[in-house]
């Protein structure tokens, strides 16, 4: 399991954090090395949780915005609601229409660029 690496100054304030919680809410004091543990083992718990559920976060917000700006889904999830398992395929039909709507409009654009300079010749 891939656990969250922290900046030393973040895990040292954690650490403290940890300990003050021990002696505020249980009366016990906890050595640094013991608070240094646990919080080792809550991020290796917390991590994969939290990082997952901020990439369903994303997920949904990338499908709002592009569903508001009329461009229609982006990837399919395989199931939906509850998010749990995310399917890595991407729905490429956006993408190819975007494509051949470009080289439409590339064709059109030549064509009123070849109409414009033959005006310009003919005057």
């Amino acid at each position: 399991m891939h656990t969250t690496k922290l900046p030393k100054e973040q895990k040292k304030q954690l650490i403290g954090e940890l300990q003050h919680y021990f002696l505020m809410e249980r009366d016990e004091e906890l050595g640094e090395l013991p608070a240094e543990l646990m919080l080792d083992f809550m991020l290796s718990l917390l991590s994969p949780v939290i990082r997952n559920q901020a990439v369903e976060d994303a997920v949904r917000t990338v499908r709002e915005r592009m569903g508001a700006a009329g461009g229609g889904p982006v990837f399919s999830s395989a199931s939906e609601p509850d998010g749990a398992e995310m399917n890595s395929g991407w729905d490429m039909a956006p993408l190819e229409r975007t494509a051949a709507e470009k080289e439409a409009k590339r064709k059109k654009n030549r064509s009123g660029k070849r109409i414009a300079a033959e005006k310009l010749q003919k005057n």
